[in-house]
């Protein structure tokens, strides 16, 4: 996981890039990359930082109120772990104490964040990163959950989604076809859930 900033819009008359006023699409280390949209807005993209964090990350993180929470492929030579990331500087503000299996993208509301493992559902306090709840379900392994009005959606290998509420009960299970995998991520609006499966 790299940390990149972004230049704001640039000044009326600035002009960084090519010969023929075009963005920079590649960049060089001398001339880092830059592109101009049809807004005139300028921007750089450099890193400028690689958190500590004793892992390779397999999913894209998640942002929410200053932190990045982020799934991990190896934690302590284990598999899998959660980590919550300052985002301005990448500082680790915590690392879930456990090490299940993750490989998909955490979900957080304003108390917990929810991550799947190949045979649970788990919550771990957003504060702390504790471990609040467990609920047995066939998770896909890569459908990342989904957080709406109180209630996690996550794709199972039994070809069903699942609904658990925010105290880890499950609200019910739908088949979508026998035998197959759910393994994208739920999408939910309009009263409806909305998911792929194989």
């Amino acid at each position: 996981l790299v940390g990149f900033c972004r230049r704001p819009p640039h000044q009326p008359g600035q002009r960084e890039r090519g010969d023929r006023g075009w963005g920079v699409s590649h960049g060089t280390p001398e001339r880092p990359g830059r592109e101009a949209n049809p807004g005139g807005c300028l921007t750089e993209v450099r890193k400028f930082y690689e958190p500590n964090v004793p892992s390779q990350f397999g999913a894209p993180p998640i942002y929410a109120d200053g932190r990045l929470y982020a799934s991990t492929s190896v934690v302590d030579g284990e598999i899998g772990g959660v980590s919550a990331l300052t985002a301005e500087n990448g500082s680790r503000v915590w690392t879930s104490d456990r090490s299940p299996g993750v490989r998909s993208t955490p979900a957080v509301d304003s108390t917990h964040v929810y991550f799947a493992t190949p045979s649970e559902v788990v919550a771990l306090s957003i504060d702390d990163g504790s471990e609040q709840w467990t609920t047995s379900v066939p998770c896909s392994g890569f459908s990342s959950p989904t957080v709406s009005d109180g209630t996690i959606y996550v794709g199972a290998r039994d070809g069903s989604v699942v609904a658990v509420d925010s105290a880890g009960t499950v609200r019910w299970r739908s088949e979508i076809e026998s035998g197959a995998i759910v393994n994208t991520t739920p999408a939910v609006g309009g009263r409806r859930v909305f998911v792929g499966a194989e």
